[in-house]
Parts: structure tokens; sequence; C-alpha cells
């Protein structure tokens, strides 16, 4: 789990690096990866969310 984000100075090659915290570690990452985490993450919730909608109408079908 992702839970922070906070710039690094890294002037000397000008990527910018970004440090964030998963499962209660600190990683860094580039500017790109961190978008690309984002985008991930967002898709994950957008599939489990069409998932569980799929399972709510299957659990009312089998009711009737």
């Amino acid at each position: 789990m992702v839970d922070q984000a906070k710039a690094v100075d890294t002037s000397q090659d000008q990527v910018k690096k970004f440090t964030i915290t998963v499962d209660e570690k600190e990683v860094e990452v580039t500017e790109t990866e961190l978008k690309e985490l984002a985008q991930k993450g967002k898709d994950y919730t957008n599939k489990t969310q069409s998932l569980s909608d799929r399972e709510k109408s299957l659990e009312e079908r089998t009711k009737r």
C-alpha cells in the first residue's frame, strides 16, 4: 500500500524522484514510475469494483 510521496532533490541527473511508503518501507521511484503505479492502482480499483457489481447482480438473480 502506498501511503505518501515526497520529492527528492536530484539536480545532478535531472530526473525527478519521489520517496513513497510501500508496506511500511520507504522506496525511491522516478516520476514515470510513480505515474505508472497510480495508473495501475486506478485500474485495479476499477476492475475490483466491476467484479463486485457483477457478483451482486448474480446474487440477485439467484435469489429469484
